[in-house]
C-alpha cells in the first residue's frame, strides 16, 4: 500500500521497526458481527443493567452472567516463568479431547459450571439452572445472551412457574462479549475445568458426578472489569 500511494517500497523489517516506533504491536483483531448495533448496546449498559442491579440490590437477589462454550485439552492455556532461552515443557496426554461447557459468574467472581456432550438443548440449561437456584440460596437474576434455547416455550414455562426463584434478562442481540465469561475463561477457571475433565477421562466417577456442581472462585470482582 505505501508503494502504490507513495512510490516508496520499505522493507518489511523497517516496517516492524517503524511501527513499533509508533506504538503499535502485533495483535489478534477481536471479531464483531456486523448485525450489532452499538447505540442498543450502550443503551443497555447505561439504563437497562443499571436497573437490573437496583432491582437486585432492592429484592437481595444475586446476579449471575451465563454463556455455553466449547473446551479442549489441546488449548494453550496460562503461562509461567523460565530462564531466557529455555522455553518450558508442558507434559500432557497426546489423545485431544473436548467438550461443552456450560457456566455462569456471579458479580463477586463465583463460577458455576456444567460439562455436557454434544449442543446445548432445553432439558441442559433446565437442570442447570435448577443446580444453580438450590446452590445460590437466594433470588436469582441471570443474565444470558441471545441463543434460542434461552427463548424456547419450555424455558418460559419452567421460569413462570419458578419467578420466584430466579428471572432471567436478556443481553443485546449480538454482545456476547459485555458477558465476562468469555474473558474469565482465559484465566485460572479453565485450568480448573480442565483438571475436572482429565479425572473424568481418566475415569474416575466420582468427580465425574461432581463436574456440574464444581465452582471457581474470584478476588476480583468481576462487574468491575466488564460493565
Amino acid at each position: 500500500m505505501i508503494e502504490r500511494k507513495l512510490c516508496k517500497r520499505l522493507g518489511l523489517s523497517t516496517m516492524q521497526l517503524y511501527l513499533k516506533r509508533w506504538g503499535f504491536s502485533s495483535q489478534k483483531p477481536l471479531t464483531r458481527a456486523t448485525q450489532r448495533d452499538p447505540q442498543m448496546i450502550e443503551a443497555w449498559l447505561k439504563k437497562v443493567y443499571p436497573g437490573i442491579a437496583a432491582r437486585a440490590k432492592r429484592e437481595k437477589a444475586l446476579i449471575y452472567w451465563s454463556d455455553e462454550t466449547g473446551v479442549c485439552n489441546q488449548d494453550q492455556i496460562g503461562k509461567g516463568y523460565a530462564p531466557k532461552g529455555q522455553t518450558p515443557v508442558l507434559a500432557q496426554t497426546g489423545q485431544r479431547f473436548s467438550t461443552s461447557m456450560i457456566a455462569a459468574v456471579s458479580n463477586r467472581g463465583l463460577m458455576r459450571f456444567k460439562l455436557y456432550k454434544g449442543a446445548l438443548n432445553v432439558s441442559i440449561f433446565i437442570d442447570f439452572v435448577k443446580r444453580l437456584i438450590k446452590d445460590a440460596k437466594q433470588k436469582v437474576f441471570l443474565i444470558v445472551d441471545n441463543l434460542r434455547v434461552h427463548h424456547a416455550k419450555a424455558v418460559k414455562e419452567w421460569l413462570a412457574a419458578h419467578k420466584d426463584e430466579i428471572e432471567i434478562f436478556y443481553l443485546p442481540a449480538y454482545a456476547p462479549e459485555q458477558g465476562p465469561f468469555r474473558v474469565d475463561l482465559k484465566g485460572k477457571g479453565q485450568l480448573d475445568v480442565w483438571r475436572l475433565v482429565s479425572v473424568r477421562k481418566r475415569g474416575k466417577r466420582g468427580a465425574e458426578r461432581r463436574a456440574g456442581e464444581d465452582s471457581v472462585g474470584r478476588d476480583e470482582p468481576v462487574e468491575s472489569r466488564f460493565v
